[in-house]
């Protein structure tokens, strides 16, 4: 399944046409409000924290193999706010023909294409 919502050119955009659309102030994942260090912290409790914090997800129910949109623990409005706080957070670039959520339906597939854009993680 690929997503073909994406017209923006940088997560900002993306962020900005959330809030405009549905009056919620999304910005705050680029402000860095997900008190972690990535660089210090492992892969898997950055990501449980931002689907906590940001997605209101229960960590206990995310296994690193489990399906996150697949299954339906997350929507598509959730995958935008991930691509943009992966691409602040490990200073990336995700083209947007990589957008595509079978690249971001597990932690372990979400790491593995994290690392494959040159993020350094411990």
């Amino acid at each position: 399944m690929i997503c073909t919502v994406f017209t923006a050119q940088s997560p900002g955009n993306l962020l900005s046409d959330r809030d405009q659309n549905e009056g919620k102030t999304s910005k705050r994942h680029l402000e860095g409000l997900v008190d972690l260090e990535p660089k210090q912290e492992p892969f898997e409790t950055v990501i449980k924290t931002f689907f906590a914090n940001e997605c209101y997800l229960d960590q206990s129910k995310v296994e690193r193999s489990t399906s996150l949109f697949n299954s339906g623990l997350l929507q598509s409005i959730d995958f935008i706010d991930l691509i943009a706080f992966l691409e602040q957070t490990y200073a990336i670039s995700i083209p947007t023909e990589e957008l595509d959520v079978e690249n971001f339906d597990t932690l372990d597939i979400m790491e593995n294409f994290v690392k494959s854009k040159g993020a350094q993680l411990p």
